[in-house]
């Protein structure tokens, strides 16, 4: 049967447990781990602070599940890319049925203390070849780069070694402070 049709996803949210690597039988790497989003608004009617947690069982192959396992622990908060899976079984005749997403590609957040905004959410797409330009596209002339190359989230606070160890392991050339972290495939 054809495929004619895909269900892309795209998001941001906080490891729950820390992610454990294990083999598949045919050896390669595989991370299952479950990511909360948290949302939080106000009454209308009483002025009472509400909160609501969503979760989603995220499963990571190959290369990319290694480098997730090395470096991802509970409470780390990404920005994903996958697609949505629909799994049906049976246990002890009774029916069960839940959503997950196979994760394709993922970056680090800043970590931030009391806040829900999206603000950083790191989105870099429109840079080409997945690598952010260090100078601005259009201007008179080039200017001297003020933020010498880095690997910064983007608002430009510096990510540790072991953050940025996941671009360097793919070969992804720092980029400016200020600039979002490109997309990873």
């Amino acid at each position: 049967m054809a495929k004619s049709g895909v269900f892309k996803i795209t998001g941001y949210g906080n490891i729950g447990k820390t992610p454990v690597l294990s083999a598949l039988p045919s050896g390669d790497s595989v991370l299952n781990f479950s990511l909360a989003a948290n949302e939080s608004w106000k009454d209308k009617n009483t002025q009472e602070e509400k909160e609501h947690t969503d979760w989603l069982d995220m499963v990571v192959f190959g290369k990319l599940a290694e480098v997730m396992g090395q470096h991802l622990q509970q409470g780390d908060p990404i920005w994903f890319e996958g697609v949505l899976r629909h799994e049906k079984w049976e246990k002890n005749g009774v029916k069960f049925s839940k959503h997950k997403c196979i994760l394709k590609e993922f970056g680090f957040l800043n970590k931030r203390e009391g806040s829900n905004h999206n603000a950083n959410i790191p989105d870099a797409r429109h840079h080409q070849n997945g690598a952010a330009p260090t100078q601005p596209i259009y201007g008179s002339e080039p200017q001297p780069n003020p933020n010498p190359p880095g690997y910064y989230f983007e608002n430009g606070e510096a990510m540790t070694q072991q953050q940025a160890a996941f671009y360097t392991s793919r070969n992804i050339k720092p980029w400016a402070k200020g600039l979002r972290p490109p997309l990873v495939p």
